[in-house]
């Protein structure tokens, strides 16, 4: 820590002087919960620190000393009581994690020597689940072509380890020996890759199946899966509630129980196509077997886990299949010969002395070199095609767990006949499940119109609901240092009044589009943007590439800005109908509800700071509820509406979308006095920069008894309006 001029290392003990920070929780509808993260990681919170004393150096390896020298690891007993016996209970897991992460950092620091950053920083990805290093693009890239998992160590890492110790190990100390070596390698690849909840699902599976083969017991997949749930869920609660977990899982049971099946339906595919009469070239059959056999497995994993990737990310994919298939051919030899880059490049470094070795490990060393640099970039290949093939990931919006339900239900239903099929033999609960079937088509079939007159009934009932004019809704967004409000009206139309947005941070991406998705949004009716701040309009822009936008409303710009370029670029590839108004344009909605623009005058646009002082003024007007939107104006352009409007009710408005963050520059007494707000609302970040609100404006507020509602300490607010004009507001901060 550069600012507290002390340098720390794992291992450290240090005592901590500062301030116990509460972690955040969502701030919008189903929005990120920063506490429920932390907690999947057992952090309760976060302590900005003012001092940090080191009250004991790591020093652990150092005050430990095993004799090596004198043991016979054919002998794992006597080695495993020599270690309990050398280290106190108090310092093993201290010893293990500094050992492991000391041995991390060494493989790391290798791995930079000797390749390049991008392919050094996507092993350590691919071999360790260390993705810090790998750079945005290369992520979204692998996300984008349903290949992320390869980034995250799974039960394939854990096989191939499995499979090379066991060999090795076989060889080397015998048939008896060898599982007990292998748990120890996969107890230490666990520790280095710190426990990430995917690589310890797999590796205490692959332990219960090593412990299994030790004691002469038949393993069984499910006791496997529920002896390393419990041991995590028992370590960790919240970890149910982690995409890795449920991904993990998800993936693994979906192998299980649909691999059979959809193998069978691949088999029966073949036996109707010509593809048979190759049946006598070998090379051809043990590649479509193989084919095969990849699809199976891409295929009975994302049935469990595409609800799971919708829930969690929004998004789904159906050209899984090939970029998966494609990447089954590299990433086996990837894993191997990666492990075997970072032990020979060991090996090299440090035989460097002797001739003879030298020579051999040099060529050994450049020939694995030489692979694994071109299967990376064969790799990182696969996935940039994966993210340009069309429809590899597709926005969906929220799905209800009702729905999720009845899909796993239906897909149970299916393999489960899929197997009945196929079987030459039946169960006797199988044989009452088929009549169970014949009865039930029998019914159908008897009171076949019946059956459809209900479903008519349905579903003119449903859409008779739908057709029910609901509350008028108006969500007024947080995202952070800036203004976004979106709009539900009675008939179900979507208004979009600006967005937020930020340089640094891609608000309309993280925030805004999962936003919309979680509520159900694909198609907006309305877009109005006020002016072309970043902090209005850059999410807008995102929006307007992601989501079907119908028209978007503007005003005349007094001069073009970067982000007015970027909208007509975008308006017009997407061919997206542009209204341009000025002040006396109406815009009717739908009944009863209607905006009228108040702002700006297009003969007449404010020279001074433009952007802000030409933002569009609109007043929602919804039966004996107005609202009035402000954009950014400041001092100079309230004193050109006050002029205007002074001397009518037009201004005057039951909410007012306060302008400009609650800057010191607007909201002027003059002004206010005319609109006149029962209901204040004000868009502004959290400890921002700019001291928004200023406490003035907030005190002329309060002076007309105005209740102020702002998101830096209230989150998303829910505003809704009944059909009786009464007003409902709810935080989503309590």
């Amino acid at each position: 820590n550069n600012k507290l001029n002390i340098n720390l290392k794992y291992g450290d003990k240090i005592q901590i002087q500062g301030a116990y920070i509460e972690p955040e929780t969502a701030r919008n509808y189903k929005g990120f919960d920063y506490s429920k993260y932390l907690r999947t990681l057992k952090i309760y919170g976060t302590v900005k620190a003012e001092k940090i004393k080191i009250i004991e150096s790591n020093n652990t390896q150092n005050s430990i000393s095993l004799p090596l020298n004198n043991v016979k690891f054919s002998d794992i007993s006597n080695f495993l009581s020599l270690i309990s016996k050398e280290l106190k209970p108090s310092n093993i897991r201290d010893f293990l994690f500094t050992t492991s992460n000391n041995l991390f950092l060494k493989i790391k620091e290798n791995l930079d020597k000797n390749l390049s950053t991008e392919n050094a920083n996507l092993l350590l990805g691919i071999l360790f689940g260390y993705t810090e290093g790998i750079s945005d693009e290369t992520k979204e890239a692998f996300k984008q072509s349903n290949i992320s998992h390869i980034l995250a160590v799974s039960g394939m890492h854990i096989s191939y380890i499995i499979l090379a110790i066991t060999q090795i190990a076989t060889k080397s100390c015998g048939k008896r020996i060898a599982p007990k070596i292998t748990i120890i390698f996969i107890i230490v690849y666990m520790f280095i890759t710190n426990f990430t909840p995917s690589v310890t699902r797999a590796g205490i599976m692959g332990i219960v199946v090593l412990l299994a083969k030790i004691t002469h017991n038949k393993n069984d997949i499910w006791t496997s899966i529920s002896i390393s749930l419990l041991i995590i869920l028992i370590w960790n609660p919240y970890l149910i509630t982690n995409a890795g977990v449920l991904l993990s899982y998800g993936g693994t049971i979906g192998i299980i129980v649909f691999q059979k099946s959809i193998n069978l339906v691949f088999q029966k595919l073949k036996e109707k196509s010509k593809i048979l009469k190759y049946k006598n070239n070998k090379i051809l059959e043990k590649v479509l077997d193989y084919i095969q056999d990849t699809l199976a497995v891409s295929i009975s994993a994302q049935i469990v886990i595409a609800p799971i990737m919708i829930q969690m990310f929004n998004t789904f994919g159906i050209t899984f299949f090939i970029t998966n298939l494609l990447v089954s051919f590299i990433i086996g030899p990837i894993i191997i010969i990666g492990f075997l880059f970072i032990f020979f490049s060991f090996l090299y470094k440090h035989f460097l002395q002797v001739f003879i070795l030298n020579t051999v490990l040099k060529l050994i060393y450049n020939i694995l070199k030489f692979s694994i640099e071109k299967l990376l970039v064969i790799l990182t290949g696969v996935a940039k095609l994966g993210e340009i093939l069309p429809l590899s990931s597709i926005n969906v919006i929220t799905l209800p767990i009702w729905l999720i339900v009845v899909y796993y239900i239906l897909i149970l239903i299916v393999n489960q006949k899929l197997k009945i099929l196929n079987k030459k033999q039946l169960t006797a609960f199988e044989k009452r499940l088929i009549n169970w079937k014949n009865l039930i088509r029998h019914r159908i079939r008897k009171n076949k119109s019946k059956i459809i007159v209900l479903i008519t009934v349905i579903v003119m009932a449903f859409c008779a609901v739908k057709m029910v004019p609901k509350d008028l809704k108006i969500y007024f967004v947080d995202v952070g240092q800036g203004d976004c409000t979106l709009i539900t009206t009675p008939r179900g139309k979507h208004i979009f009044i600006d967005g937020g947005g930020s340089e640094t941070y891609d608000v309309g991406k993280n925030t805004l589009l999962p936003y919309l998705l979680d509520r159900g949004i694909t198609k907006i009716d309305y877009v109005m943007i006020s002016h072309f701040d970043s902090d209005h309009v850059k999410a807008i822009l995102t929006i307007l590439k992601e989501i079907k936008v119908e028209k978007v409303i503007i005003c005349k710009q007094y001069e073009n800005s970067e982000n007015y370029t970027e909208f007509l670029r975008i308006i017009k590839d997407k061919n997206i109908f542009v209204k341009q108004v000025q002040k006396g344009d109406r815009i009717n909605i739908e009944k009863n509800l209607s905006f009228d623009i108040l702002f700006p005058i297009t003969d007449e646009l404010i020279a001074e700071n433009s952007l802000n002082n030409n933002s569009i003024v609109a007043k929602l007007n919804y039966k004996n509820v107005s609202m009035l939107f402000t954009g950014d104006i400041e001092e100079t352009a309230e004193e050109k509406l006050v002029e205007l409007y002074g001397e009518s009710n037009v201004l005057k408005s039951t909410i007012l979308k306060v302008a400009h963050h609650g800057s010191k520059t607007s909201t002027t007494q003059e002004f206010l006095e005319l609109v006149s707000p029962k209901i204040a609302l004000i868009g502004v970040g959290k400890n921002n920069l700019y001291g928004h609100p200023n406490v003035d404006v907030l005190s002329r507020l309060e002076n007309l008894n105005t209740k102020i509602y702002r998101t830096d300490e209230m989150g998303e607010l829910t505003i809704k309006v009944m059909d009786n004009g009464k007003i409902w507001i709810d935080k989503m901060l309590k």
